[in-house]
Parts: structure tokens; sequence; C-alpha cells
């Protein structure tokens, strides 16, 4: 049943993540194009944006002025740390959520844009090997807890 399960997976990237970008790219301000994954957590699902090189990383989600409800960015590491973030030139309030393998670690929930040259950093106290980011009350609005069990789904063509 687990690779059933796992192909219809499949089945459903193939099918949705077109829909989605088709949806997104059509007067957005918001470049999806490169969306190339989702998180599941609880009984949502989240499109991402994959960030797994330092150039992406460090990008992050800065100067942009949207992001769709049900969008955000993964930023996948290699290996366990302590992921330092920060909202310098970032435009829209987050939610930031640290996950170490398929478990939620931390979340900082709403965390506010800023115009200072040195932004707070936030800096959880766990290790994570991925960090997601989305909009400001996602967290709350989905219930999200650390401990939650997450699914991350990364397509081959990223």
């Amino acid at each position: 049943m687990s690779k059933f399960k796992s192909e219809m997976q499949k089945v459903k990237m193939l099918i949705v993540l077109p829909l989605v970008l088709l949806a997104f790219s059509c007067g957005s301000q918001v470049n999806f194009e490169s969306v190339s994954g989702s998180v599941v957590i609880g009984e949502k699902e989240i499109f991402v944006e994959i960030a797994d090189n330092d150039q992406e990383r460090s990008q992050g989600l800065m100067n942009r002025k949207k992001l769709p409800k049900d969008m955000g960015m993964l930023f996948v590491f290699e290996g366990y740390g302590q992921r330092s973030f920060w909202m310098k030139d970032t435009l829209i309030p987050l939610d930031i959520i640290w996950i170490s393998d398929d478990r939620i670690v931390h979340i900082e929930k709403n965390v506010p844009t800023s115009e200072e040259l040195f932004p707070p950093r936030y800096s959880p106290n766990k290790l994570a090997n991925y960090v997601l980011e989305v909009n400001a009350g996602i967290a709350e609005e989905y219930g999200w807890a650390t401990g939650d069990l997450v699914k991350i789904q990364i397509s081959n063509d990223k």
C-alpha cells in the first residue's frame, strides 16, 4: 500500500505542479516558475521553491512583494546545523519553520520585515536540515506545532 501511495504522490506532483505554475505565472508578481516540490504538514500541502545551494539560500525570498497563500520556500541543507535566518530585504512577514528530517523542531511565527541594516537573526537551539518559509500566520492558521510530522517531496527536475 505504501508503494501505491508513493506512486500516487508522484502522479499528483506531475498533474498539480504544472497547474500551480500556470495559475501563478499569469499576472502574479511572484516568480514561482521554479516550484519543484511540496511540503505536507498535517493535512495541508505547501508547494515550494527549493533553495539548495549557497546562492539560492542567500537570496531566499528577498525583494518578493507577494507570496501566494499555500506556497513557500524550502531551504535544503546538506547535513544538520543550527540554521540562522534574518529578514534583510524581505518585504513580507513570514513564519519560519525549522525541520529535522521529518519533524518540526522549531517555529518562529510572524517574523516581521526589517529595514535595519543588520536585522535580528532567528536561530533556534535545534539542529535542522530543512527550513520552510511561508506567509506569516500560516503556522497558526493550520495549527502546526513542534513535533509535527513533515513529508517533503522534491521533484527530480530541480
